[in-house]
């Protein structure tokens, strides 16, 4: 069975769920990239700004040597920001984008080093743009979240958005019997969490038989002789 987070991820910012600030500042940002900032997506997780950030890049048409995306939790000292991330900053952008785009997720596990060696960066270089992400709004230093971005808080999604987004994947998935409104409680606000709860009730609750079906319908005798 396919993952129905990535299967029903938002394709565009009129399936981004709840937290409007942000999608109409993204929409007006791409519409005129002359005015994008550096951003600071920080919040409670599963509400959508990775998948914000994946959206801007998209409708900016940044992809290739033109963009990058880092897991600051993985790569989080001084050295990897004055090699790796400031070579890509250094760069002018190739193929007439209006810059380059780095996001660095789980922003705030950078040492507080290595944010600061970034501060001079993004004032120099004017023709990149950094999104950082983090659920920890604390463990960004102050020089980053005060002064160098702009900040969009990302709040627990409202019960009724994250029902309308279960019954939409529902209807396309053919199910019945699912007790959406008990998810919908449950995730506490994280859409991320709602799918991945509607996902284990399909396979343990009241979706046993649309997973027999599935299984049914992609199920392939193999040849005697392969593998």
């Amino acid at each position: 069975m396919m993952n129905l987070i990535d299967k029903y991820a938002p394709q565009s910012f009129d399936e981004v769920m709840g937290n409007h600030d942000a999608v109409k500042a993204c929409r007006y940002y791409a519409k005129h990239p002359e005015y994008m900032p550096h951003l600071l997506f920080e919040g409670y997780t599963g509400t959508g700004k990775t998948t914000l950030a994946r959206l801007l890049r998209d409708a900016l048409g940044i992809d290739g040597v033109n963009y990058a995306c880092k897991n600051a939790s993985s790569e989080r000292g001084i050295d990897h920001i004055r090699g790796e991330i400031m070579r890509f900053m250094r760069y002018a952008p190739w193929g007439g984008v209006p810059f380059k785009l780095l996001v660095l997720e789980e922003a705030d596990q950078l040492t507080p080093d290595a944010q600061k060696a970034l501060k001079v960066p993004l004032e120099t270089y004017s023709h990149c743009r950094v999104i950082f992400i983090t659920n920890h709004m604390n463990g960004i230093i102050p020089e980053i979240r005060k002064g160098r971005c702009h900040v969009f808080t990302f709040n627990p999604i409202d019960s009724r958005d994250i029902m309308e987004r279960l019954n939409y994947i529902v209807d396309r998935e053919g199910l019945t019997d699912i007790d959406l409104t008990g998810i919908a409680e449950r995730c506490e606000g994280s859409m991320r969490d709602a799918i991945s709860l509607l996902q284990k009730e399909i396979i343990t609750g009241g979706g046993r038989d649309y997973i027999d079906e599935l299984l049914q319908r992609y199920e392939k005798p193999i040849s005697a002789g392969g593998m």
